[in-house]
């Protein structure tokens, strides 16, 4: 039992890296300085494995991602920032979180390891010699400068033949010129030629042979206009941002006053459109494509006297994949919540047509950080899709550098430049967030709003009882007041609270007269009777007197 428990305990520590095994026979391919890294997958019975490719030159300690994630088996570089120097190359398998070692290359060697393509050619019949022919070499176009720039010295193995006679190739090694007079030969023949760049030692690189160009050697010493125009060389589209400019150069002859004409269109319509006419520039601004999705084609023709060359086109071209990336705007920002906490808040580049998640259907971002006294130890986030991003944890009280490049993944694969530095010193406390700060605010605020409504809520009953008093007081009217209010008939409300009968009480009163003061009115009829409520106080005299000035008589007096 315990060596069970030993042996499945054993296999659950396996790391991921022995259970996932390297791709097998990671290879190098460069086409005129580019490079493309091939591999093959392992044998296993593992599915839905993804592949992750990167590249460094061996004077850096970093390496950059260029392909993420990726099922294919294979990864373009695309552009080096180098011709020169040597690069080393690794990639890895990924699984749900898991990862292979890295399966690295040996140092590769653009200028070495590349292969040359074949140089254009242009051949042109030429008088003064009876048959002369001049063959116009045209370099081949790198990813990376230039044939010239790249190697210190090329050279060019030129062979031709008559059409008719292949077997009999005559050659001329190691030239240096790019117009070269092959004489003499036979007039009134159709010859061909074929020319290879050849790079001498210490890289001794041999280029591809040229596809056979053919012309009739003369007759005379007059030639056609259109041997006499030959095509603009090394025609090539530049873009950046999604905009468009092809560059050409001046083709090796000695005509004067060469004017180009430049032209696009989809390849999904036929009709060409003309953008540069009759410019003596060698370049051609396309300004704002229709659209950055589906491929263009571009082609140059010269034009001389009413007379043209045959047009120079150019591969078919996407923007998507073939246009550089500008950097995108970065602004840093100190962050509280975590000790020393930056944050990222990254801009996308303004493109030339649409905008940048307009055009890829997923846009990822690579960072890079580190202190500014120590370049060297640099740490990276690769892959974010956010444009904002928080790098914690930080040193405090330090400033730190941050550079952010643009990655569109496949199938389009393309990494845009990196944005200028931009540095920042880190938080040295725990300042509170946007989202703390609004907490507390609203709790503030919150607290003070309880402080105010509970003393009203309190003030509330209080206030209705005092009203419900005032309206209905539980102190009652003296009753002769209910009385008088209720006889003068003006408040039929109050007699409506008067529940006990009255009791009549009166007095009998007797008036004098002057002229018999002893006389005494007797027999007053109840109805001439003043009637005073026995809970009355009045004085008794006034009250006679004004009974008997408000007396009527209708009966004689009596004397007592």
């Amino acid at each position: 039992m315990a060596f069970y428990l030993l042996i499945t305990l054993g296999f659950r520590f396996i790391s991921a890296e022995s259970l996932l095994p390297q791709p097998q026979n990671v290879e190098v391919v460069s086409y005129n300085m580019d490079a493309i890294v091939k591999w093959d997958a392992p044998l296993t019975s593992l599915k839905n494995l993804t592949y992750t490719a990167e590249y460094r030159m061996p004077s850096t300690a970093s390496f950059y991602t260029v392909c993420k994630a990726t099922k294919e088996h294979r990864c373009d570089f695309g552009k080096l920032p180098s011709c020169h120097g040597n690069y080393q190359f690794r990639v890895r398998i990924e699984l749900e979180g898991n990862t292979s070692s890295w399966a690295e290359t040996p140092n590769f060697s653009l200028k070495k390891g590349t292969v040359i393509g074949p140089p254009n050619v242009t051949l042109v019949t030429k008088g003064g010699a009876l048959g002369a022919v001049e063959v116009n070499i045209q370099n081949p176009v790198l990813k990376i400068s230039s044939l010239k720039e790249a190697y210190s010295k090329v050279e060019y193995n030129i062979r031709y033949w008559k059409k008719t006679d292949k077997k009999d190739v005559s050659e001329r090694e190691m030239v240096t010129e790019q117009r070269v007079r092959l004489k003499p030969l036979e007039p009134n023949t159709r010859y061909c030629v074929q020319v290879q760049v050849y790079i001498p030692m210490p890289h001794n690189n041999t280029g591809q042979y040229s596809k056979a160009a053919c012309v009739m050697s003369t007759t005379n010493n007059t030639a056609t206009a259109e041997s006499l125009l030959p095509q603009p060389q090394n025609v090539e589209v530049v873009s950046y941002n999604m905009d468009a400019i092809v560059k050409w150069e001046a083709p090796l002859t000695s005509l004067k006053n060469l004017t180009y004409t430049a032209e696009y269109r989809m390849t999904s319509t036929a009709s060409f459109y003309t953008v540069c006419k009759a410019t003596k520039e060698h370049r051609c601004d396309f300004g704002k494509l229709p659209s950055c999705h589906g491929n263009y084609k571009f082609r140059v023709r010269i034009e001389l006297e009413g007379n043209t060359s045959s047009w120079a086109e150019t591969p078919n071209f996407s923007l998507k994949k073939g246009t550089v990336i500008g950097p995108p705007n970065v602004t840093l920002v100190t962050k509280g919540g975590a000790l020393g906490a930056v944050e990222v808040n990254i801009q996308n580049p303004v493109l030339k047509i649409s905008s940048l998640n307009e055009a890829y259907s997923k846009v990822e971002y690579n960072i890079r950080y580190w202190k500014k006294t120590d370049k060297k130890d640099v740490s990276e986030r690769e892959m974010v899709t956010e444009q904002r991003v928080r790098l914690k944890p930080l040193e405090p009280n330090t400033r730190y550098c941050v550079q952010v490049q643009v990655y569109i993944p496949m199938p389009h694969n393309n990494t845009g430049q990196y944005s200028k530095a931009a540095c920042v010193m880190s938080t040295t406390n725990n300042t509170t967030t946007d989202g703390e700060r609004r907490l507390s605010e609203g709790l503030v605020v919150s607290l003070v709003t309880v402080a105010v409504a509970f003393p009203l809520l309190l003030l509330v009953p209080w206030v209705i009882y005092k009203g419900k008093r005032f309206l209905h007081p539980k102190v009652k009217l003296p009753e002769h007041l209910k009385q008088h209010l209720i006889d003068s008939h003006e408040y039929p409300y109050l007699a409506s609270q008067i529940t006990s009968p009255l009791q009549e009480k009166y007095d009998q009163i007797s008036a004098l007269c002057e002229e018999n003061p002893y006389n005494v009115l007797t027999d007053i009829p109840e109805d001439n009777l003043y009637h005073v409520d026995s809970g009355v106080s009045v004085e008794m005299p006034k009250y006679y007197n004004a009974v008997a000035e408000n007396a009527i008589f209708d009966m004689p007096y009596k004397n007592i």
